[in-house]
């Protein structure tokens, strides 16, 4: 594949993850991680916990604590967090390639790598804010699945490691954000069809790990019962919502072929509608419509493979079939069991995996096109990908470029030791 335009896509998608860290905004979400992260740039505190959950409480561990200090302890600015994030989205994307290798032709990759990299779905989510770190727990886990498949070429010590960092990515991804149950789906499904053959040294050494980083949250929630508390007042307050009711399970459904649409969360794009840009909203939504033909098409097409599988389905084809297929289960089990309706971001773990069906999709329908055809159509796309993130800072209330968290980072961290003096005179 030629290096200049991979070149261009990842400088594009680099840029473009910048320019929305630029202009994000500060609100409650950004507060939450800075004021932990601050605490332990300027004052060694690490909390043991993470940000608040909907229904009350906290994430447990302080993994968001340290993923926010640290850089911040590196480099004194608001853009400091965020520059690790798209780091990490970077090592993310180079994850799935090299686990894509022993599945996908060059050119999948390629068409792969072009449309999750430029996808607002990613870069929306490349900002401060903790489902941001998804991509990246995403890619970790796939890679290690991936290896874990291919069992041959696996010695003992490899499958340790790769178990090790299987589980371990799991338990780290539950301080990070709730919807890592969804990895913990895909994994057991992977386990029980015997699809991956796990090192069981490696996968309880992961567990103790994980355990002992949560020993702090354990020792904090005894001695403050509200970082543990759960407050069910205003939400859908019983497991299984999703099973009893229509809306929660069709919605979280859509998100599958959404992710792979140009309909982007209504977030990035709040200030788009028929008042303000009557135009604009109508080629937007048109053009949008026309891109979810196929990603549902594509969701059918996949689905449809795995039910003429049968009692097969152990066997239904390359990892990328089983690790899609879990995700998918995992998608629907989420959402039958959540109190919550799912929004966009509960479900970002199941992203890479829905455009590795759709990729796959390209190649079983489209292969009677030409490559410059092809290629007409992919730079079209990458196009329109490109000019849909540049108007996220301009139509959206989360960004404002004279009104950023990076401008304003100076103000909030003097607020920020303000406080914090205050607290100590006070407690003088």
């Amino acid at each position: 594949m030629n290096k200049l335009l991979i070149g261009v896509v990842l400088m594009a998608g680099l840029i473009l993850s910048l320019f929305l860290a630029v202009t994000l905004k500060y609100d409650p979400d950004q507060v939450q991680m800075l004021t932990k992260g601050m605490a332990l740039a300027f004052h060694g505190i690490w909390t043991p916990y993470g940000n608040a959950v909907t229904g009350g409480g906290f994430l447990p561990g302080g993994l968001l604590t340290g993923l926010t200090g640290i850089p911040l302890l590196i480099w004194d600015q608001a853009l400091a967090p965020q520059l690790f994030i798209i780091l990490l989205h970077l090592c993310g994307v180079y994850l799935f390639d090299r686990a894509l290798r022993d599945y996908f032709t060059p050119m999948q990759r390629f068409v792969f790598f072009c449309l999750i990299w430029l996808t607002p779905w990613r870069i929306g989510h490349s900002v401060l804010w903790n489902p941001s770190y998804l991509f990246f727990i995403a890619a970790v886990h796939f890679y290690t699945a991936s290896k874990l498949a291919n069992r041959s070429s696996t010695s003992a010590c490899k499958a340790f490691f790769l178990s090790f960092f299987h589980v371990l990515i799991i338990g780290l991804a539950f301080q990070v954000h709730a919807s890592a149950v969804i990895l913990v789906i895909i994994s057991a499904y992977l386990g029980v069809g015997r699809y991956i053959k796990c090192n069981w040294l490696g996968v309880a050494s992961a567990i103790v790990v994980v355990l002992c980083s949560l020993i702090p949250y354990f020792l904090a929630m005894q001695q403050d019962v509200s970082a543990s508390d759960t407050d069910t007042t205003g939400i859908n307050s019983f497991y299984g919502y999703g099973l009893v009711n229509i809306y929660p399970m069709l919605k979280a459904l859509l998100y599958w072929p959404r992710y792979t649409s140009t309909i982007i969360p209504e977030r990035l794009f709040s200030g788009l509608s028929v008042t303000t840009y009557p135009v604009l909203t109508l080629l937007y939504y048109v053009l949008g419509i026309i891109s979810m033909l196929p990603a549902c098409w594509a969701l059918c097409w996949f689905l449809g493979k795995a039910t003429r599988a049968g009692k097969s389905l152990f066997t239904m084809g390359s990892c990328t079939d089983h690790y899609c297929l879990a995700a998918f289960i995992a998608l629907v089990a989420s959402a039958a069991l959540s109190p919550i309706n799912f929004s966009n971001w509960y479900l970002l773990l199941i992203l890479p995996a829905a455009y590795m069906v759709f990729v796959n999709f390209l190649w079983a329908k489209l292969h009677f096109l030409s490559r410059i055809q092809a290629g007409w159509i992919l730079g079209c796309s990458c196009i329109y990908l490109v000019l849909l993130n540049i108007g996220i800072p301009f139509l959206s209330h989360r960004y404002d470029l004279s009104n950023s968290m990076v401008l304003h980072y100076p103000a909030i961290k003097a607020q920020y030791l303000g406080t914090l003096s205050e607290g100590s005179d006070q407690e003088e």
